[in-house]
């Protein structure tokens, strides 16, 4: 989600260090894993807000692993580009609830929880992120 592999290893073991640091901290609201995550999207947000720009991932779309020719036909693989491209073109916000409701096959309650906001806020998200999508891949 953060545009590229070694951010994602600095943001990683800066969560980790943080988690280190606050683990007295920890009151079992939530599972350990729900709550490193947290810790990982909020430094994502704050990189996010220190660049000051949408960070778009070119490899995105290549890892999001396009069959061979043999399975899919070429119109299928098209479209599989096309939607991975138009993920990418998305706001870093719409973007994350796409990629965990659609790639993680996440709950709503679960997304809501990792994103630390309202579930209706998740699901205004994906609503309009939804409307995004189908305008992009339109075009």
């Amino acid at each position: 989600m953060c545009g590229n592999e070694p951010d994602a290893q600095d943001l990683v073991q800066e969560a980790f260090l943080r988690a280190l640091e606050s683990a007295p901290q920890f009151r079992g609201d939530s599972t350990i894993h729900t709550w490193l995550h947290g810790i990982l999207l909020n430094l994502l947000h704050r990189l996010f807000r220190e660049q000051k720009r949408l960070v778009l991932d070119d490899g995105l779309a290549q890892r999001e692993a396009i069959e061979p020719a043999s399975v899919l036909n070429i119109d299928e693989a098209k479209r599989a580009r096309k939607v991975a491209e138009a993920v990418q073109r998305l706001t870093p916000k719409h973007r994350e609830v796409i990629e965990l409701k659609y790639y993680k096959n996440l709950k709503i309650r679960e997304i809501a929880l990792r994103a630390g906001v309202s579930v209706g806020t998740v699901k205004s998200r994906l609503h309009y992120a939804v409307l995004e999508l189908e305008q992009f891949i339109q075009k």
